[in-house]
């Protein structure tokens, strides 16, 4: 996990796929603020979540990331404090090569 409001930048090898589930942590004090979870591969946006917060299940992504070097896992919040937004990027992973 992370926090809200962050960036993780995963250089691809050449897979194909990229599959997660996206969601805020149990452990998150702020039970109001939303996330938006957010992949981009070489700049280009190419799957969004719904606004998620405290309690919403995850959701799955499964993304075509064929051909991009650089995939971002983008997590935005309306959160004022990050601190108490941390967030899930769960079971992902790259396939298909």
């Amino acid at each position: 996990g992370i926090l809200a409001n962050s960036r993780l930048e995963v250089r691809n090898e050449g897979y194909r796929r990229f599959a997660a589930k996206a969601g805020v942590d149990d452990s998150a004090t702020d039970k109001t603020s939303t996330v938006t979870f957010t992949v981009f591969a070489d700049g280009r946006k190419l799957a969004q979540s719904q606004p998620m917060k405290w309690g919403d299940p995850a959701q799955s992504l499964d993304i075509d990331v064929e051909g991009a070097k650089v995939i971002e896992l983008v997590a935005r919040s309306s959160s004022a404090d990050n601190e108490l937004l941390p967030v899930s990027w769960s079971e992902a992973a790259l396939t298909g090569r």
